[in-house]
């Protein structure tokens, strides 16, 4: 049924109204839409509000807005020139917003931090943390969906005023987001080109942000963006930063229940970088990491891991606090695995870390190294107790160690293979380790020594325990090869070689806590000590020791020591000190030290030594043994022309030590071989360690040639040695300090000439004759002489001297021997065993018995006669003995002359017999008559000798004298 024409009109109209209201709606609405944009950021404190213009088409559903400027406080915090969206309404119908254009063009925005929790974009307060809401698990209304995002010249700057850095201003050149729908799982796209300040950045992202497990993959590309722009950087008030940081990263992120799941490869690079603090500064010139990095969540632990290579230019750090400055360049090639458990990290490391012009200065140190490399893995897990374990090879190259407080310079290389696990307790820690350490070219400088040492080999393992005490479990093999010390002689740098080794080898070294110390099979190869252009002090080819022990660093135990082929030079100077000692001891006494040894031989010679042991450090030794070729060059200058000997050692046996036992015997054996034909044995037992020295020592000596010492006899005796070999037996023992010796001399061919004589008088005032004359009767057949010279003293005794003794008691044994022989060649009639002045003390001489006469007569008895032929007899012997005949005459020959001139005068009268007697008997046979009977008597006997064939020259006639004895008249004769 038709309507009727005033239900028509009331329908016409409603209808027209509706598209008229609808009209002036879309002509309204853009100008809604601008005031309410001017209205909210005026409401928001803007100053101003500017917007040309705003299009809306709600039929196509674009909006477009021109030339928005908002102004706050004179400053522009929001500018865009157009931005254009685009929405498609029947999606709404879906429950989709979808904006299928969103284009921006010309925009910048000024963002202000007001705080650490609040910011201001385009003049509105934003919290950075807002309150999420409580309907947390709701679904929103409406799912967005853009079909095509562009940004083009989009700036934002961040304004910190109260900041070092200013401004930092990001630019979005190009910006373009396309197909990022949330109900679909395809991926978006998106592709930006910006700038932060200078430093361009560049990503490409593939975007699956609403798949089953979101995923976004992209790369990332900065080129030398400023350290110093960086937000998080500029957070942090007392950091200063400067630098270029670049990057060329692909990275995948993607998100599955279990958890993150980030990879990342690629580049990143920092240059001229400089960070500081208040006190701490830290730089460097580049560091490249080139690798990949992977973040998973899904396994039972977070995992982070390292894969690539890194690389830094001159690292330089210092800490003011500490006056610490660290230096050095970094080459690393790193495999690393790290996993976040509840209870802390865990590490896993494998790789290669070198060190390059490493410098490390502190106050009073400086270490330096041309390289340092480690090559190998480390685990490390953090726990109540952090566990750390390393495998792999350390290397040192020209490490350099100053210690100036120590005075102490060292350089050296170094590599250690390790193979070590660490434990962190509370109480302390526990390592073990087994593995190698080689030292190289090892060069130390000390206050008065330089060590030089060619390389030295460690192999064994060691565990460590460090809690209230030290615990130390060691045990392996060590191998040095050419090691020298050198003694600084000077302040520039002089030195003087004191010691090589040119290699030492241990089989096996214990260290059970470090007061216990075990070693197995010591052998040293090579050893000079105290070297010279002229040889060593001494040479040593080869010792070796069995085993050795130091127990609580007090007591030392030694097994046999066994020396092979050694040299020693041993030389006297004008003092009687071996030069060669003085000189390497020089650089071990201090001025301190020097009064100590004489405080020592005051104790010795007070023979106050205490023979109860103090506590100190104890020495036992089981044998001592030299094989081999051994020699010792001796030279002496102690005399006008040197003497010089070389001695071959052909055996030295030493038994056990003990200083814990002083009064134990140690056995000894010596055999040396004194040159081609002279040889010294020697054997017996001595106390080395008994304070108050004690020995037996019973010795031989053969065929010593004693020309070679004629110097020293020169200056002690004043006589030149022309020929002679001496051989000796000595027996000697020393009892507390107290000397009994025994020895049997024998002297071949030895013929002494006068050097000095001042000297050879002072030494034969000891004699009872001069000493060719005493040396003559002590003569065999064979013109040999055989002696026996004791030796006795005390020497604690300050006055015991043993020159003074040996000359004492060889001037005592010449006396006996002489008086011995003399007794044993004249007998029956022997001699007169006294010595003394012999005539006026002219000379000293050997009494001889003396010629006995009748009174008055001058002829020999047969008794008489007999004696003088023994008397020729010894001077047929010994052609260098001399004889004096001293005539006497007394009151007995006056007598016997009287009586006989009485009866040559019988027939006289009676009156020249009174008349004689008157005169008296003086007168009648005067004191020249008795002279002359007394010259008379000598001559004599000289006639005798002389025709019994001895030699003119060895009969000597002194002035004859008058004696004032009665008894029977006689002539001396002495020697």
């Amino acid at each position: 049924m038709a309507r009727s024409l005033p239900s028509l009109i009331t329908h016409y109209k409603k209808t027209t109204g509706l598209f008229i209201f609808i009209g002036l709606l879309i002509l309204v609405l853009p100008f809604a839409i601008q005031f309410g944009i001017q209205k909210a950021f005026l409401s928001q404190g803007a100053d101003e509000v500017q917007l040309e213009d705003v299009d809306f088409n709600p039929f196509s559903g674009q909006l477009v807005i021109k030339n928005l400027q908002v102004v706050q406080n004179s400053d522009r915090v929001l500018s865009v020139q157009k931005m254009l969206v685009k929405i498609r309404w029947r999606a709404l119908w879906q429950q989709h917003l979808l904006l299928n254009t969103l284009n921006i063009q010309h925009a910048k925005l000024q963002i202000t931090q007001l705080d650490p929790q609040h910011l201001k974009v385009a003049g509105i307060e934003v919290p950075l943390n807002p309150q999420q809401s409580e309907d947390k698990g709701q679904a929103p209304f409406f799912m967005l969906g853009i079909g095509a995002l562009t940004v083009e010249d989009f700036s934002v700057t961040l304004l910190r005023p109260n900041q070092n850095v200013e401004r930092t201003t990001y630019t979005l050149n190009h910006l373009a987001l396309d197909n990022l729908y949330m109900w679909d799982k395809n991926p978006a796209q998106l592709v930006f080109n910006s700038h932060l300040n200078d430093s361009r950045i560049a990503s490409h992202f593939r975007l699956f942000l609403f798949s089953e497990h979101p995923k976004v993959v992209g790369t990332v590309k900065i080129d030398g963006l400023n350290l110093a722009q960086l937000p998080v950087v500029a957070e942090l008030s007392e950091l200063n930063a400067e630098g270029l940081l670049s990057t060329d990263l692909t990275f995948t992120a993607q998100l599955f229940p279990q958890g993150l799941n980030f990879q990342q490869q690629g580049d990143i690079q920092l240059k001229a970088v400089a960070l500081s603090t208040a006190t701490q500064q830290a730089s460097w010139q580049a560091f490249n990491w080139s690798g990949s990095m992977s973040y998973i969540e899904g396994h039972t632990y977070p995992e982070l891991a390292l894969n690539g290579t890194a690389k830094m230019q001159n690292l330089q750090l210092d800490d003011s606090a500490s006056q610490m400055h660290l230096q050095q360049s970094m080459n690393a090639q790193w495999e690393l695995i790290g996993q976040l458990k509840p209870e802390g990290i865990q590490l896993e490391h494998k790789g290669r870390t070198t060190l390059n012009g490493f410098v490390l200065d502190l106050p009073n140190q400086h270490a330096s190294a041309d390289q340092v490399q480690w090559q190998g893995s480390v685990n490390f897990t953090q726990a109540d107790i952090p566990e750390m374990s390393a495998s792999g090879l350390m290397t040192l190259q020209a490490g350099v160690l100053d210690d100036s407080q120590n005075q102490l310079h060292l350089k050296q290389n170094a590599e250690a293979q390790v193979d070590m696990q660490l434990q962190l307790h509370p109480q302390g820690i526990q390592l073990a380790q087994t593995g190698g350490l080689k030292i190289s070219d090892l060069n130390a400088s000390l206050p008065k020594f330089q060590i030089q040492l060619q390389s030295l080999n460690w192999q064994g393992d060691l565990a460590l325990k460090q809690t209230d005490s030290l615990k130390i479990d060691s045990q392996g093999q060590l191998k040095l090869k050419t090691l020298q010390t050198h003694q600084k002689t000077d302040t520039k740098g002089r030195t003087r070689p004191l010691a090589e080794i040119a290699g030492l080898s241990i089989d096996t070294i214990a260290v059970q806590q470090p007061e216990s110390i075990k070693l197995k099979t010591l052998s040293l190869d090579g050893l000079n000590i105290a070297k010279q252009e002229n040889g060593a002090f001494v040479t040593l080819k080869q010792a070796q020791v069995d085993h050795m022990t130091l127990h609580d660093l007090s007591k030392l135990t030694l097994g046999s020591l066994k020396l092979s082929d050694s040299q020693t030079q041993i030389t006297l100077n004008k003092e009687g000190k071996i030069e060669q000692l003085t000189a390497l001891l020089e650089g071990f006494t201090s001025p301190d030290q020097a009064t100590e040894p004489t405080q020592n031989k005051t104790d010795q010679q007070t023979g106050q030594a205490s023979t109860e042991q103090t506590p100190g450090f104890q020495v036992q030794w089981k044998a001592i043994e030299m094989r081999g070729n051994n020699q010792i060059d001796f030279s002496s200058h102690q005399f006008a022309s040197p003497i010089q000997k070389t001695i071959t050692v052909q055996t030295l046996k030493i038994g056990s030590l003990n200083s814990q036992k002083p009064a134990a015997d140690t056995p000894y054996e010596l055999k040396l071989k004194l040159d081609e034909f002279a040889h010294f044995n020697s054997r017996g037992s001595l106390q080395p360690f008994n304070p108050k020295l004690t020995a037996q020592l019973s010795s031989q000596l053969e065929g010593l040639n004693l020309v070679e010492i004629s110097p020293a006899s020169a200056q002690f005796t004043g006589y030149d040695i022309s020929s002679g070999q001496l051989s000796a037996d000595m027996e000697t023992k020393i009892t507390a300090n107290k000397i009994d010796a025994e020895n049997t001399l024998r002297l071949h061919k030895l013929k002494l000439k006068a050097a000095d004589t001042s000297k050879s008088a002072e030494f034969e005032q000891g004699l009872s004759m001069p000493i060719d004359a005493a040396l003559s009767l002590l003569r065999d057949k064979q013109d040999n002489i055989r002696l026996k010279l004791p030796i006795q003293g005390d020497l604690t005794n300050p006055e015991f001297d043993l020159n003074d003794v040996i000359n004492t008691a060889l001037s005592g044994a010449i006396k006996t021997a002489s008086k011995t022989y003399l007794l044993l060649a004249l007998q029956p009639f022997g001699a007169i065993a006294l010595a003394g002045d012999f005539l006026s003390g002219q000379m000293q001489a050997v009494k001889l018995q003396s010629i006995d006469f009748e009174a008055g007569q001058t002829e020999l008895s047969p008794t008489m006669q007999t004696y003088l032929q023994k008397i020729h007899a010894l001077l047929q012997e010994r052609k260098g003995v001399q004889i004096k005949v001293c005539g006497l005459a007394n009151e007995a020959d006056r007598n016997a002359l009287l009586k006989a001139l009485a009866q040559q005068n019988k027939q006289e009268s009676q009156q020249n017999a009174e008349k004689a007697a008157a005169k008296g008997v003086k007168d009648l046979v005067s004191d020249t008559q008795l002279l002359e009977l007394a010259q008379q008597r000598a001559s004599t006997i000289k006639r005798y000798l002389l025709n019994q064939g001895s030699s003119t020259s060895q009969v000597i006639l002194c002035q004859p004298k008058l004696s004032q004895k009665t008894d029977s008249p006689k002539v001396e004769m002495g020697i």
